[in-house]
């Protein structure tokens, strides 16, 4: 049997990401989701993804020293691992600040302004949840198709590996 990638669809409450930030001051805040190793058996590997909720005060930036695991939510379709495939620089990076200059695709632009928009929406935030897809994209990198959904109304966005995109687009 060949060796196999397994990227299972994984799932996170959205309230136990933002949990993480610091409860005063108002620092710009980040989060960044990453694959993660989760287990080696039988010639697979079955990777999960992480969050890290992160914020910056006076031009440092801090981590939040747990991660939040994604939850599995549906088995992976088995993907044949054929070298090499970069694991690295595939971060999602959602910002909690608007950026003044906007990222020139659309989609992530109106996902970003409705995960500003949940921070200060307790009731919505408390049902928001975030889906995660996980494929290999042709340069290749890992590529996450990511949902979040809150209240019944859900906005999708197809991230691009980098290179040669950035991180967030």
């Amino acid at each position: 049997m060949a060796n196999q990638l397994l990227l299972p669809p994984q799932k996170f409450n959205y309230k136990e990401i933002t949990d993480q930030f610091p409860t005063t001051g108002n620092p710009k805040k980040k989060v960044f989701f990453q694959a993660e190793l989760r287990s080696l058996a039988n010639g697979n590997a079955t990777f999960g993804i992480v969050a890290y909720a992160s914020w910056n005060y006076k031009g440092k930036w801090e981590v939040s020293s747990k991660p939040v695991k994604g939850v599995d939510v549906g088995t992976a379709t088995p993907i044949p691992f054929i070298p090499p495939v970069a694991f690295a620089n595939n971060e999602v990076v959602v910002s909690f600040k608007l950026k003044k200059k906007k990222n020139k695709n659309r989609q992530w632009n109106r996902f970003e302004k409705l995960a500003c928009k949940l921070v200060k929406d307790q009731k919505s935030l408390d049902k928001a949840t975030l889906l995660f897809e996980t494929s290999i994209f042709k340069n290749p990198h890992l590529e996450y198709n990511v949902t979040l959904e809150v209240n019944g109304t859900t906005l999708s966005v197809a991230t691009k590996p980098c290179p040669p995109a950035s991180p967030e687009s």
